[in-house]
C-alpha cells in the first residue's frame, strides 16, 4: 500500500470516528471525499492488506450508521453526486442504507 492510500485510509477511519461531532456541512462533504479518494486509489491498483480492508469496513460500517444523521444535519451533502459511479455507494447514502450492499453485489 502506497504512502497516500495509508494516510487517506487513516484519515477517513478517524472522520468516520468523529461524525457525530460534526457541525458543518464541509466537515460531512469531506469524509465522502476522503471515501472516494481510498475508492480511486484501489481502482488505480493500490491494495489493502486483510488489516486495512478490516479497518476500511469498519469505518464504512460507521458512515452507514450514521447516515441518519447525516442526512437530518446536512441533507444537502448527498447533492454532490451528479455523474459518481454506483460503486461509490457513500454519496447514495440518502437512498437508504442497501446501496453499500447493491454496490458490493454488483462489483
Amino acid at each position: 500500500m502506497s504512502g497516500t492510500l495509508a494516510r487517506d485510509l487513516r484519515v477517513y477511519a478517524e472522520m468516520t470516528k468523529k461524525l457525530p461531532l460534526f457541525t458543518e456541512w464541509d466537515d460531512a462533504l469531506n469524509v465522502l471525499v476522503w471515501r472516494s479518494a481510498i475508492h480511486d486509489e484501489v481502482m488505480a491498483g493500490e491494495s489493502l492488506s486483510g488489516e486495512e480492508l478490516r479497518e476500511l469496513r469498519a469505518a464504512d460500517d460507521r458512515l452507514v450508521a450514521q447516515r441518519d444523521y447525516l442526512m437530518a444535519k446536512f441533507p444537502g451533502v448527498f447533492e454532490s453526486k451528479r455523474s459518481v459511479d454506483r460503486r461509490e455507494w457513500w454519496w447514495y447514502l440518502d437512498e437508504g442504507p442497501r446501496v453499500r450492499e447493491e454496490a458490493e453485489r454488483a462489483a
